[in-house]
């Protein structure tokens, strides 16, 4: 998990010299009172949880994705242990 300020690199428009990009203050959902780094994260995701069941929509991470994640993770160890790739 992250614990520090969020912070995104990529490419624009053609370049391919990657360079940071400054996030849009409209994914910040909690206000600037909060400490970064693990407080803000989990702010963070507690603010979208409680949206999402406001305003009836789907929230992510869900059931779904834990299982997806979870899925990766076993077949990560399994190949770790077996040295072979593993078919997802």
């Amino acid at each position: 998990p992250s614990t520090g300020s969020a912070r995104l690199f990529g490419a624009r428009g053609g370049t391919s010299e990657i360079e940071e990009l400054e996030i849009a203050d409209r994914y910040t959902r909690v206000p600037d009172t909060v400490p970064s780094g693990a407080p803000f994260n989990i702010a963070q995701l507690w603010n979208r949880f409680a949206t999402g069941i406001k305003e009836t929509e789907d929230v992510e991470p869900n059931f779904e994705t834990a299982v997806k994640r979870h899925t990766l993770l076993e077949a990560i160890q399994t190949s770790s242990d077996t040295g072979r790739a593993q078919k997802l």
